[in-house]
């Protein structure tokens, strides 16, 4: 796995995705944030339930939380995707949950998806 936050700057990400790139300077993403991009990135192409994404992220205890993850899914996407209201890379599957597609943007000259954050970023 990469080392080190990112966003690719060439073709599709995803675990071990090569050509990765510091975060811009104005992409600032919360620990909770990381982590849910990366469960979902650590699962390219794979639906991932609602319970299995709370469950991982935030603990059995919030099983039942789908407000929380609703909620960091459309923050993602508006810090993320070229368009939050049509995303490309992060789909929700709806009454099941949601998926990283990273082969979503055929278009070459298209933008960038979202690659495997290393980890949260450091106090401070």
């Amino acid at each position: 796995m990469p080392t080190g936050p990112g966003l690719t700057g060439t073709g599709p990400a995803g675990a071990g995705a090569e050509g990765l790139t510091a975060l811009p300077d104005d992409i600032r993403l919360t620990p909770t944030e990381w982590h849910l991009l990366e469960v979902l990135l650590r699962n390219p192409g794979k639906l991932l339930s609602r319970n299995q994404l709370l469950t991982e992220v935030w603990g059995p205890g919030y099983a039942d939380a789908t407000g929380n993850l609703r909620l960091y899914m459309a923050q993602l996407r508006r810090k993320l995707e070229p368009d939050p209201a049509r995303p490309r890379w992060l789909i929700t599957e709806p009454g099941m949950g949601y998926r990283y597609q990273p082969n979503a943007d055929e278009d070459p000259d298209g933008p960038a998806s979202p690659a495997v954050p290393g980890g949260p970023p450091g106090p401070g």
